[in-house]
């Protein structure tokens, strides 16, 4: 199909330069590519094409030449005129073909100069591309490492989140059990308190008991030591009436009347004696006891406040420790 083409536009060319010749104009690639333009705006064979077709014109007139030297009646003017064209042609060709060729080596030069060009901005661009290449190489060898690196670090915090939702839970069930022991503590110090109150208010009301008794035992001393005074006044009165009554034997029945009279008034007064004695022998007894009730209540009070502040003491401290496992 390219050689029909280039046939065909190798006609064209002949038949134009035929056209040029006859018309007194030099057949050129010049003037056969005007002529081809007028005929076909968009005529576009290149100049190798033309060349081609125009070599083949020379040859074909040449060869008419020779054929038409052959045929009697031609003059030989016209011969000559035709080998004088010829010759002209045929040399103008040959100078448009070495300058053709001229251009034709030129332009293969700058070609050439071109293709060294890109042939450096190739190898410019291949060295360049190989060395992005390469540092996408690096960065993702880098981006690999940091996500190897990131994986690690993420299983490292997964690992990191079990362990504080393992303790998280141990933290909340020991909270759960601390709690309870709050309000154990809180249930033992109310019943402490509870128990300490009721101490103290046995506290008072001993020691106003136990000022009772000493208010009771100083009246009973005061008594006693009146009963003593009395006793005393008594055993006066009674040795005096047994010398009164010794000293009236010897008078009158009157007198013996009052020595009995005297004799039980003695007796009476010495069964009150007795009776004092052991009443008040009876509350010095009763003091003492409430003596030692009083004191054993002030050390069960002592003992109980003692009792009270370790609890406190322990309660805040398992308070303290309760908050610090919270934080």
């Amino acid at each position: 199909m390219s050689e029909e083409r280039e046939t065909s536009a190798r006609g064209l060319v002949i038949a134009a330069a035929y056209e040029l010749l006859i018309e007194g104009i030099k057949p050129s690639q010049q003037s056969v590519r005007a002529r081809l333009k007028q005929q076909d705006p968009h005529y576009g064979a290149s100049n190798t094409t033309i060349g081609n077709g125009l070599n083949d014109f020379w040859a074909q007139l040449a060869g008419e030449v020779r054929d038409s030297r052959s045929r009697p009646g031609i003059p030989d003017e016209i011969f000559e005129l035709a080998g004088q064209l010829w010759s002209m042609a045929y040399s103008r060709a040959d100078q448009d073909t070495s300058q053709r060729l001229a251009e034709i080596q030129d332009d293969n030069a700058g070609l050439k100069a071109q293709l060294a060009g890109a042939e450096q901005a190739r190898e410019a661009l291949r060295a360049e591309l190989l060395a992005e290449l390469q540092q996408r190489d690096a960065q993702l060898e880098m981006a690999q490492q940091q996500l190897d690196a990131s994986r690690h670090e993420t299983e490292a915090l997964q690992h990191r989140v079990t362990e504080l939702d393992a303790l998280n839970t141990a933290l909340s069930e020991r909270l759960a059990q601390g709690q309870d022991a709050m309000g154990q503590l809180d249930s033992r110090n109310r019943e402490a308190t509870h128990a300490l109150a009721l101490e103290q208010e046995r506290s008072r009301l001993a020691a106003e008991k136990a000022t009772l008794v000493a208010e009771q035992v100083a009246r009973l001393q005061d008594e006693l030591q009146a009963l003593k005074g009395l006793n005393g006044e008594l055993t006066q009165d009674l040795r005096a009436s047994e010398k009164r009554a010794l000293s009236a034997l010897s008078h009158s029945k009157q007198t013996e009347q009052d020595l009995a009279l005297a004799n039980v008034s003695a007796n009476a007064l010495q069964e009150r004696l007795a009776s004092t004695t052991e009443a008040l022998a009876k509350e010095t007894a009763r003091g003492e006891r409430l003596e030692q009730a009083l004191s054993d209540a002030r050390e069960r009070v002592l003992t109980l406040s003692d009792k009270l502040e370790r609890v406190r003491d322990t309660y805040d401290a398992e308070i303290r420790a309760l908050r610090q496992d919270r934080r």
